[in-house]
């Protein structure tokens, strides 16, 4: 802390896994010392997850302070990948190594090499290229000297990747990632800093709303009811969140909460937002169509597309949607918007043709950033 004052450190994967050890040797260490001497930190988290902790201590009257942040929410797929993908020289990318095969009485282990089951995620093949002196040869392995290179490649690959990444945030955008703990928030800081869209989209900031709206948020739907075919093509579907919110309107500013407890009832083709709604559907007719297209999420079964009579929250136009499809609709009560065409038109063609003319880490970076504003 007093040699590192103020300089932030990333961890990739700091909320899933070393966090645990940090914590657990902090909280040793402050046990064995006056409360004067003790490290202090703060946390902040994302959901159970810890995304950056700061640690700080005060000597002679002076604070000083590190960040510890997770790199894997700003660049969120595996290390290995990450150095492909940045081109790093082939002695920075990491080794294979035998995760489960470590335990705490094995720590001083010199012998043959670990079995294949040890190494996550390699063939047979793959094993016997990489270990081939060991396995034929009589090549002696030795634990210390094996996590002594794994951890120099794996802390040398990570600087690279993440200073590759700062200088081109800083270059191409003039942000500092260090105040963007996540990827989602440099996309969200970077559309308003250059766009000035922001303020054209409304604000969630109260809690009966944000619940009513995210109990109508299911994710991606592909189940279907009868999951074979013959001859079937694979399509992969370009840039699929940033096509969706490309041309299509999105809630305004001016928001009603709209009811029906009388015999009027709300006409599902005036309105616009997320809508409690009683829904009706027929066994044979979800037959015919082989999907379902208004799911419910359950406690002990997870997500299933029902048929019968149920209620639910779901957003208009899906309710819209299935009612063309033979569903019956009759809305209870929810949400309505103004609608407004697109904010978001001119950050999404910028950085789609931008990464169309990148490749490697910059067309990895612009379609993070893409898709992490969005989706």
């Amino acid at each position: 802390l007093l040699n590192y004052s103020n300089y932030t450190f990333y961890v990739h994967n700091l909320g899933g896994y070393d966090s645990i050890y940090l914590l657990n040797s902090l909280i040793k260490y402050n046990k064995s010392k006056a409360e004067e001497d003790q490290i202090k930190f703060d946390l902040i988290y994302r959901d159970a997850n810890i995304l950056k902790m700061n640690l700080w201590y005060v000597y002679k009257n002076k604070r000083f302070s590190i960040n510890i942040c997770d790199s894997l929410a700003l660049l969120n797929i595996n290390l290995n990948s990450l150095c492909e993908i940045f081109n790093l020289p082939s002695n920075f990318k990491k080794d294979l190594f035998p995760y489960d095969f470590v335990n705490y009485n094995n720590l001083d282990y010199v012998g043959n090499i670990p079995d294949l089951k040890y190494y996550e995620g390699i063939s047979k093949d793959q094993y016997v290229k990489e270990f081939y002196d060991y396995i034929y040869n009589n090549k002696t392995w030795n634990l210390r000297e094996e996590v002594s290179k794994y951890l120099i490649k794996d802390l040398g690959s990570l600087l690279l990747v993440i200073d590759k990444f700062r200088v081109f945030i800083d270059q191409f955008f003039d942000m500092d990632i260090r105040k963007n703990l996540t990827i989602s928030r440099l996309a969200l800081n970077i559309f308003n800093h250059k766009y000035k869209e922001l303020k054209n989209i409304p604000q969630i900031k109260n809690d009966r709303l944000y619940s009513f709206i995210r109990e109508g948020l299911y994710g991606g739907v592909t189940s279907v009811y009868y999951p074979y075919g013959e001859n079937l093509y694979y399509y992969d579907v370009n840039s699929l969140y940033p096509a969706m919110a490309l041309d299509n309107f999105i809630g305004g500013l001016d928001i009603s909460f709209l009811y029906n407890y009388g015999e009027e009832e709300l006409k599902l083709e005036d309105l616009f937002g997320f809508f409690k709604a009683e829904v009706e559907i027929d066994k044979m007719q979800i037959d015919k169509m082989q999907i379902g297209l208004l799911p419910l999420r359950t406690k002990d079964k997870g997500l299933i597309f029902p048929v019968g009579k149920f209620n639910g929250v779901w957003f208009s136009e899906e309710l819209k949607f299935a009612k063309n499809n033979g569903y019956k609709i009759k809305i209870i009560e929810g949400y309505n918007f103004n609608k407004i065409k697109s904010p978001f038109k001119k950050y999404i063609l910028d950085l789609y043709n931008l990464k169309l003319k990148n490749k490697g880490g910059g067309k990895f970076i612009y379609k993070s950033l893409l898709n992490n504003l969005i989706g």
